[in-house]
């Protein structure tokens, strides 16, 4: 749910005409809205892949910080540095959803099964 809404605060956000010719709020609202999901999730969770996509989402909202601390960094720098994260972090979301239903596979049926 968290990264549905981030997606659309995500897309509004890009609305404008140079979306990332400047630091865009409600794209940095979706990062950091996310971020605390996945922090909230990796505290409470018994797993290891959402302290991964945890991290990765991490790196993305600093290049937001990035982009405000530094106003003339050039829009593709910071496009490239927030967009950057969004693929490993689906990649450590399904190997780990992948890996967990195995695990649970396994506890099922009594043990380690190769």
């Amino acid at each position: 749910m968290l990264v549905m809404l981030a997606s659309l605060l995500t897309y509004i956000g890009m609305g404008g005409h140079h979306p990332f010719g400047k630091p865009n709020p409600l794209v940095f609202s979706g990062d950091l809205l996310l971020l605390i999901g996945f922090i909230y999730l990796a505290l409470t969770s018994s797993r290891w892949w959402p302290i991964w996509a945890a991290a990765f989402q991490f790196n993305g909202v600093c290049s937001h910080l990035v982009a405000w601390a530094a106003p003339k960094l050039v829009s593709k720098v910071y496009y490239s540095m927030t967009t950057a994260w969004g693929i490993p972090i689906l990649i450590v979301m399904a190997v780990g959803v992948l890996m967990d239903q195995r695990a649970s596979r396994r506890l099922e049926n009594g043990g380690i099964q190769r």
